[in-house]
């Protein structure tokens, strides 16, 4: 099995060898590829060619419809996605049979940090989650 990198915002174009921001149709090229070579992981781009607020939801919708593995954590990598966004992709992940994951970076700063927690406990449904090191 290999680990494939993710959520790049830019490729080789193999056509003109310029870099380019990636697209959705890149997405599910790259994602259709890993499930071919067997590999894990988050989604390997983002489609930048997509609204800012669905982009996060294309790459798991993509992933799902694609892949037998590959699947992204919720706030895996960055704190862009808001806790409106993780309830829609779970609600999908449920209707599609799929697993869901919140990931929370770890060696983020103090500020990020409390976003981070703010955000999944309000996910959650609960007041606060309490502090990460002694839940780690």
């Amino acid at each position: 099995m290999i680990s494939a990198g993710a959520h790049q915002p830019k490729m080789h174009d193999l056509e003109t060898g310029a870099l380019r921001d990636t697209t959705l149709q890149d997405l599910q090229d790259l994602v259709k590829i890993g499930d071919a070579l067997d590999t894990v992981g988050s989604a390997p781009c983002v489609p930048l060619d997509q609204p800012i607020h669905l982009q996060e939801i294309q790459m798991h919708k993509v992933a799902w419809e694609n892949s037998r593995r590959r699947a992204n954590d919720m706030f895996e990598h960055d704190p862009k996605p808001n806790v409106n966004v993780a309830q829609y992709v779970y609600e999908m992940s449920q209707a599609a049979g799929r697993w869901f994951s919140l990931g929370i970076p770890v060696s983020i700063s103090k500020k990020l940090h409390a976003m981070a927690e703010n955000s999944v406990a309000s996910f959650l449904g609960v007041a606060a989650l309490g502090a990460f090191p002694a839940r780690l």
